[in-house]
């Protein structure tokens, strides 16, 4: 289920269906679809700061394991998630989860995974569980006189990552700098974007969903790193 914050919606609404084939009945109509085509791609990208229209981002919640001797009979506290401190507009310096904005023909988790490169160097590992969509929420800034300065509609995605014999996180482009916090308190850090502290209560379901698998395939990859 993907989450609304305040309600739920089906995972039909990530469900797209595709486009039948465009057919040319003839080589003119064939020519002046090209042309278009060629308008369309050579005209100005819209602009993020004030917008005609929302844009839609995907945000990554990463998870890990704790290192062994932090964990406990409670799930939840051997799971930590990943923040990165943002470096550019509009959420320069306050600490949110990895992401970006989607793009034309591009799915939630392809973005995601794109995004987490980008900005951390990390993949997903799809064999500890696969990423899914879990949450979204409004992302709304207005300018001094009320306008809609940016406004973004952001998908998170849940996936996961190795403790061991996985290379380090290295803040890049969007990213100033990150850290590894633990699920149960990134409502408590300073600077969070106004939409982390609640997206991180999400985060902890999936942490509870997730961390017994989380946990096991992090007891298998260090027996196997072990000489």
């Amino acid at each position: 289920m993907l989450r609304l914050l305040s309600r739920t919606a089906s995972r039909a609404w990530l469900r797209t269906t595709p486009s039948p084939p465009v057919k040319c009945v003839s080589s003119q109509r064939c020519e002046r679809t090209s042309l278009a085509r060629t308008v369309a791609s050579s005209a100005p990208a819209p602009s993020r700061r004030f917008p005609d229209a929302p844009r839609v981002g995907v945000g990554v919640c990463l998870l890990r394991a704790k290192p062994t001797e932090e964990h406990s009979a409670n799930i939840v506290d051997c799971v930590e998630a990943l923040l990165i401190r943002r470096s550019k507009p509009p959420n320069a310096g306050v600490w949110s989860f990895p992401g970006g904005s989607l793009n034309l023909g591009e799915t939630l988790v392809a973005c995601a995974e794109r995004e987490l490169l980008e900005e951390t160097g990390l993949r997903m590992d799809a064999s500890i569980f696969e990423p899914e969509p879990f949450v979204a929420c409004d992302s709304i800034h207005r300018s001094s006189d009320g306008a809609v300065e940016w406004h973004y509609v952001i998908v998170e995605v849940c996936g996961a990552v190795a403790r061991h014999n996985t290379p380090r996180a290295v803040p890049m482009d969007d990213a100033a700098d990150l850290t590894w916090a633990d699920v149960r308190t990134i409502g408590e850090m300073e600077k969070l974007g106004t939409a982390t502290a609640p997206i991180a209560e999400y985060a902890g379901q999936c942490a509870r969903k997730h961390g017994a698998r989380i946990l096991e395939m992090e007891k298998r990859n260090s027996a196997q790193s072990t000489p």
